[in-house]
Formats: C-alpha cells, sequence, structure tokens
C-alpha cells in the first residue's frame, strides 16, 4: 500500500478498529470537507511524482489504532512527523524499535524524563508504552515529506482540528502538555475546568532551554490523581 489513492483505502482497511476506538466520528466529519479532498489529491501527486512520504500508509492512523478516544488522560502535541527515513511510525516524538538513532528532540525529552525522576533503561526511541497507558502523542500533521519539514502542515491543519475538537468534546478529564509556539496555538479549544494544561517551549535543540526544567511529567501525574486517574509510568524499560 502507498498513498497513491490517498486516505480513503487506508481507512477503508482499518475502519473496523478505528469505529471500535471511537474515532470514527472524526473520519466521517473529515471525508464530508473539501479539506479532505485538498489533502488527499496532495498525496495522489506527491506520491505520483516519486516523492517519499512519512510514516508509511499503514502507520499515519497508528496512534489512533492504539488509543481509544475514551482512554486518552494526557495528550502530548508536536508539528509533522519525523521525516528521516524509517523514524516515524505515526506516533509524535517517537521512533519504531529498530531505528537505530535517537532523534535531537526525543533525546532530550529523555533528559526531561529524568530531571523529573523517571527512568530512560530502553535504548530506543519507542513510546508505544505511553500510549497504551492513555497519552495521545499527536501531530498536528501527520504526514510528510522526505527531509522536508513542515511539507504537509497546511493541508492538514483543517483536518486535525476537527480531531481536537472531538477530543475536547468527548472526554471527560485531560492533562494537555504543549511544548512549543505552535502546540500553544490550539489552547484555546481546552480552556475549560476538563482540562488541565501545561506548556513550554519545543524540545528541539533549537529551544529546548525553553523546554527543560518544568516538571510536566510530575505535575501530568499529580493532576491525574486529583482527577482519581491512575498516574502514567513515564519510566521506558
Amino acid at each position: 500500500m502507498d498513498y497513491s489513492n490517498g486516505l480513503i483505502p487506508i481507512i477503508e482497511s482499518q475502519k473496523q478498529k478505528l469505529t471500535d476506538n471511537g474515532w470514527w466520528p472524526w473520519i466521517e466529519t473529515i471525508t464530508k470537507m473539501d479539506e479532505f479532498n485538498i489533502l488527499n489529491q496532495r498525496l495522489i501527486n506527491d506520491c505520483k511524482k516519486g516523492y517519499n512520504i512519512y510514516p508509511s500508509p499503514e502507520n499515519v492512523f497508528h496512534v489512533l489504532l492504539l488509543l481509544p478516544l475514551k482512554s486518552i488522560k494526557v495528550i502530548i502535541k508536536s508539528q509533522d512527523p519525523y521525516h528521516n527515513p524509517g523514524s516515524a511510525h505515526g506516533i509524535a516524538f517517537s521512533h519504531p524499535t529498530n531505528y537505530p538513532y535517537i532523534q535531537p528532540s526525543l533525546n532530550n525529552i529523555f533528559k526531561e524524563l529524568q530531571t523529573n525522576g523517571y527512568r530512560v533503561l530502553q535504548e530506543h526511541g519507542n513510546l508505544e508504552s505511553w500510549v497504551q497507558q492513555g497519552v495521545l502523542l499527536i501531530n498536528t500533521s501527520l504526514t510528510v515529506l522526505q527531509n522536508q519539514a513542515n511539507s504537509h502542515s497546511a493541508v492538514w491543519k483543517p483536518i486535525t482540528l476537527e480531531l481536537f475538537k472531538l477530543i475536547a468534546r468527548d472526554i471527560e478529564h485531560a492533562v494537555i502538555i504543549m511544548w512549543g509556539n505552535h502546540a500553544k496555538s490550539f489552547s484555546y479549544l481546552y480552556e475549560n475546568d476538563k482540562f488541565y494544561c501545561l506548556t513550554s517551549g519545543h524540545p528541539s535543540p533549537y529551544s529546548s532551554h525553553l523546554f527543560f526544567n518544568h516538571m510536566h511529567f510530575k505535575l501530568a501525574n499529580a493532576k491525574l490523581i486529583t482527577w482519581q486517574l491512575s498516574p502514567i509510568d513515564w519510566s521506558l524499560y
């Protein structure tokens, strides 16, 4: 499977799991939008031009296939997937287990984890263990061209905005962690007592001086406990 026919074949192949996990109302909304047709055509055109698009099609909705809507406890947003070959797998900031390198942003996240008192023992960058506990690691753009950061951001933004509106409407409580100005631009969706928002700079080396020492992982767990929700084991083994 590739992106030569856009997203529809991917959606159809994953329809049952997306439905079971509560994401189908989002799919129904976006597929009726003119912006969805624009996104679809962009993916088709880029594929026909021979561009490499990441992540692979089967992973474009990976985080939604792993995490039911009603199980979300924490949301961590980023802008778009890693654009290096093999590094993105549909979970923001995360790598496939067999990817041999830790991207600088993720390495800074690991450092901050340790500052918060959590252990980082694993030698890979796969963060699926967080997703399985209720952490939605989501990019606002779900695809990117190889070596071209933000190349699909404009066509994805109205699509993922509908996803964030669904979350804001349908979940009871969540901690929203927003690293960087792009993530903060969606903060207006969460300005009520259902949500607890934490903000800082992005973990990228370019802004990491604004990222470190905010203790977001500890603060998130403290808030979850006040809601009588189980805290996240942020340690990576």
